[in-house]
């Protein structure tokens, strides 16, 4: 059977168009040794399009705005968190506290303890009883 074959091949800047048509045409005799029939050589100088073409993409002004802008929101997001916590730490001070480090006020800590000998003084009062 017979083999079709379209072959793309691309060479650096330092090949010409013209030396590889001549040398493509010198070897194409070289083929019948091998028992190959090369019908047709067609060669174009063609240039690669590269990806990073310039003029096109974002400036680096651009980006360093960006960047700018990022770092700007971020700490904008860290102060709003930062004034949510204080102003719920003010609001809820000591509610839940287990152990609060002040004495609560309570109203029987006013009155004192039993005590045997010793008389009884009413809260407010600065005269004892005898």
């Amino acid at each position: 059977g017979s083999v079709l074959v379209e072959l793309i091949l691309a060479f650096q800047d330092s090949a010409a168009a013209h030396n590889l048509k001549t040398q493509f045409d010198r070897l194409k005799a070289e083929a019948g040794t091998y028992n190959l029939t090369i019908s047709e050589v067609s060669v174009i100088d063609a240039p690669f399009p590269s990806s990073a073409q310039p003029g096109s993409g974002v400036p680096g002004w651009g980006i360093a705005l960006l960047v700018l802008v990022c770092i700007l929101v971020a700490l904008a997001i860290i102060y709003v968190i930062a004034l949510a916590v204080c102003q719920c730490r003010r609001k809820n001070c000591g509610q839940l506290d287990i152990f609060p480090t002040r004495d609560a006020y309570h109203p029987m800590s006013e009155y004192p303890t039993y005590h045997t000998h010793g008389r009884y003084v009413p809260p407010g009062s600065t005269k004892r009883n005898p």
